[in-house]
């Protein structure tokens, strides 16, 4: 989103949709800030592939499907 970082969204969306899960990517180490501020996960943008999808399929398993 043009002028607002990751941080500040995932504050936003939590506050707004607070049961819409949220995985921080960023070439930060701000790992425990998007934690601090409601992610459930996170992954540094110089991580294999691979584990992008492993974190996201682990977030999409842990939702109930209605």
């Amino acid at each position: 989103m043009p002028g607002i970082n990751g941080i500040e969204t995932t504050k936003q969306v939590n506050k707004l949709i607070p049961e819409t899960p949220i995985v921080g990517f960023s070439s930060g180490d701000n790992k425990e800030k998007f934690l601090e501020v409601g992610a459930c996960g996170f992954i540094k943008k110089t991580e294999e592939v691979h584990l992008f999808f492993s974190v996201i399929e682990e977030q999409f398993s842990k939702q109930k499907i209605m």
